[in-house]
């Protein structure tokens, strides 16, 4: 009556544990057999005492269960965690990878179109380039066939010049030959003249007829005229002669001078203008482009983290509780049967 009430009253209470306190109660009740006969006091004491150490063991084995389930839901809690952070870890490097890859190709590109703006840039000053060699071509050629035209036309002029020079020269020279022509035939003329003057003086005096001393002083008196006449024109003739001598020297040195003042202001040969240099392309830089991405260089992939298995757990909150439990049966074993 008193284990069935006893086992009653404590069940509700210990849950798990009713095995131990069962066990106690049962022991309990056999030590209430073996001091039956007079000792039933005692019996019932030892009883009360046995169910309470069973209660106590029911209680070790109760926490026990209870820290078993919170190490197995830790250990749950735990490895879902672990997943969560794996997948967490993953989808980051998938990210950090693409990210990777893009950062590699805007790089890319980016040297991409400072080589084309570059090249475009380069592509300009050469055309610029070009463009003023071409326009400095023609300022040579246009300097070259102005220079050319010019030389020629100064040796055009110069040969005119002298020709005009020579030809004025000639000129001046025939009308100072002509003057001493003239000269020479006016004094031939009247040479001329003064010997028929003088041979009609004498056929005068003759038709008259004097004659003798007088006759003689006339003779000399018109041979002496005669004479002076001559010199006269004899002198004339030479001055006219050294005159005209000293004309054509001078017509002769005014052409000199006149073909030096045409050959001073000859042009002289402007020869071949000097080419002009032809412009370098422009140099171009050379890029260094990034390298293609390689598996290195998006790091090791995430692993999992050690997981912890719910039975394992729970085997080490029983493994550390066992010791306890069984130290309380012997305990309750002992105060039944003491």
């Amino acid at each position: 009556m008193i284990l069935g009430e006893l086992s009653i009253l404590l069940l509700p209470t210990l849950h798990f544990a009713f095995l131990p306190i069962l066990a106690g109660a049962l022991l309990g009740g056999g030590a209430a057999a073996v001091a039956a006969g007079g000792l039933a006091a005692a019996g019932t004491t030892a009883l009360i005492s046995g169910a309470l150490a069973g209660a106590s063991v029911g209680a070790s084995v109760h926490g026990a269960g209870q820290a078993a389930e919170a190490a197995e839901e830790a250990a749950d809690n735990q490895n879902e965690a672990t997943d969560r952070a794996y997948q967490y870890n993953l989808d980051l490097w998938e990210m950090e990878k693409e990210q990777l890859q893009r950062d590699r190709d805007f790089k890319y590109q980016s040297v991409e179109i400072q080589a084309r703006n570059e090249l475009k840039g380069a592509e300009y000053r050469d055309a610029t380039a070009l463009q003023g060699y071409n326009r400095e071509m023609q300022i040579k050629d246009m300097e070259q066939s102005s220079l050319d035209t010019q030389f020629q036309k100064s040796n055009d002029i110069y040969g005119l010049q002298t020709g005009f020079n020579a030809a004025a020269a000639k000129g001046a020279k025939d009308d100072e030959l002509r003057k001493y022509q003239e000269t020479e035939s006016e004094a031939a003329f009247d040479k001329q003249e003064a010997r028929i003057e003088y041979l009609l003086a004498e056929g005068r005096l003759r038709s008259r007829g004097v004659t003798g001393r007088s006759i003689d002083k006339v003779n000399q008196s018109d041979m002496a005229r005669f004479g002076a006449n001559m010199a006269m024109l004899e002198e004339s003739v030479a001055n006219a002669s050294r005159n005209t001598r000293s004309a054509l020297a001078e017509v002769d040195r005014d052409e000199f001078s006149a073909n030096l003042t045409a050959y001073a202001n000859k042009m002289l040969d402007p020869g071949v203008l000097p080419e002009v240099p032809v412009p370098f392309a422009t140099p171009l830089t050379e890029w260094q482009y990034p390298d293609e991405l390689e598996e290195f260089d998006y790091g090791p992939k995430p692993v999992k983290g050690a997981f912890k298995s719910p039975a394992t757990a729970s085997q080490m909150v029983w493994g550390q509780a066992l010791p306890g439990i069984v130290g309380g049966l012997g305990q309750a074993h002992g105060s039944i049967f003491k």
